[in-house]
């Protein structure tokens, strides 16, 4: 995210960078199992942000990624078999 923005729109993102332990612990669960997959962690990064942010419509985000929707349920498979992370479990989510 760039630019100006009411306190109120960043969500929980100040409370994450204001508890280093926090940000640790949520980096060390979601972020450090990709980095065993380097080549594509960064891919499986975006792909999960861009998901997410399109309130996890599969077809509205691979178009928008110019992906096949095949490729994008690969990608996000991926993410959650490297983080044990289910993306469709809200709590999971807001994490």
């Amino acid at each position: 995210m760039t630019g100006v923005f009411e306190l109120g729109e960043l969500g929980v993102r100040p409370a994450i960078l204001a508890d280093g332990e926090l940000g640790d612990e949520l980096k060390r669960r979601y972020l450090d199992p990709l980095m065993d997959s380097s080549d594509i962690a960064q891919t499986l990064i975006e792909t999960t942000r861009r998901y997410l942010e399109s309130g996890m419509r599969v077809e509205a985000t691979a178009r928008a990624m110019f992906l096949h929707a095949n490729t994008l349920r690969y990608r996000l498979r991926r993410f959650e078999v490297l983080t044990r992370c289910d993306l469709k479990d809200p709590d999971r989510r807001m994490e």
